[in-house]
């Protein structure tokens, strides 16, 4: 819609003014309790796997698709086994 009217350099401005407004926005967050966690790294893992396989089966329709289904299961297993997972199941 920008770059219809006024063109595409503008849309250069969204940025900037989004890198201005950081300050005004880290202000407005709530304080958090400094606490150790754990990052699930096989749960990332398995999740950017399975999409790759899904992006590059749909682009090159070739064997990758069943990979992706193998790692979008384990990632569902993964998920409802572990205790803090990368994404919760009761989202889904």
């Amino acid at each position: 819609m920008i770059s219809e009217h006024a063109g595409w350099k503008y849309l250069f401005f969204i940025t900037f003014f989004a890198l201005i407004m950081l300050p005004v926005y880290y202000t407005q967050l709530p304080v958090e309790e400094e606490g150790k966690s754990k990052v699930d790294i096989v749960g990332i893992v398995l999740l950017s796997v399975g999409v790759m396989g899904l992006l590059l089966f749909i682009s090159t329709k070739n064997a990758v698709f069943f990979s992706a289904i193998l790692c979008f299961w384990l990632f569902w297993r993964h998920i409802h086994r572990k205790d803090h997972p990368f994404i919760s199941p009761a989202i889904s």
